[in-house]
């Protein structure tokens, strides 16, 4: 049910399997994009500043969970072409989807900086968070049909992610929100940046 509905792009009716219970729909309450969530250049993490960005990893981490990081070195066409194979994912025979491999290697190998980093920051040993903590990851590739009605539903509830780091490629799309000091805040796209959501296992040892 959930391919054939994400799959169909002129719905005129919310089916009732999506409609949320009346106590947390999100009505009609307009979030406002936050103008303070960091935004983290990655140009000189092999440079002098390395030990400057790991603290601003570190902060981030502490303050929101969530940050976005530009110059991270994942080129600027990987990222278009993933998007646009992202796009297409829902109509693309299986075997297709091992175009997207480059871009789930590159992605990997900066969420092992940005751990490392965080470990650096903490005063952790380095690999800290390697080994059996870090050996899994999962690509996942979400798209959400317009909306009959905004006010039923959420594209996800509010939750708290179970693993160590997520990094997305938010495209220029809106509606991501951070819950930060008791109220909902509006992550606003960054073009060619990644969002860094720090995980619960990482918070913990915060």
């Amino acid at each position: 049910m959930e391919i054939l509905v994400s799959s169909r792009c002129d719905l005129q009716s919310l089916s009732e399997e999506y409609i949320f219970p009346e106590e947390i729909r999100p009505g009609k309450v307009a979030i406002a994009l936050c103008e303070s969530i960091p935004v983290i250049d990655l140009g000189d993490i092999a440079g002098q500043n390395r030990a400057n960005i790991a603290q601003e990893i570190l902060k981030a981490s502490q303050e929101f969970g969530f940050f976005q990081v530009i110059n991270h070195g994942v080129s600027k066409e990987l990222m278009n072409d993933t998007m646009s194979v992202f796009n297409e994912v829902f109509e693309m025979p299986a075997q297709d989807l091992q175009d997207v491999g480059n871009y789930s290697t590159e992605v990997m190998k900066l969420a092992s900086e940005i751990l490392e980093l965080i470990c650096e920051g903490l005063g952790l040993e380095s690999g800290y968070f390697g080994g059996k903590l870090s050996e899994n990851s999962m690509l996942s590739v979400n798209r959400y049909p317009p909306c009959p009605d905004p006010t039923l539903t959420l594209g996800l509830p509010k939750h708290c992610d179970p693993n160590l780091i997520t990094i997305l490629l938010q495209g220029d799309v809106c509606g991501l929100q951070v819950f930060k000091h008791g109220e909902w805040i509006g992550v606003g796209p960054v073009p060619d940046a990644f969002v860094i959501n720090i995980g619960l296992p990482v918070t913990d040892y915060q």
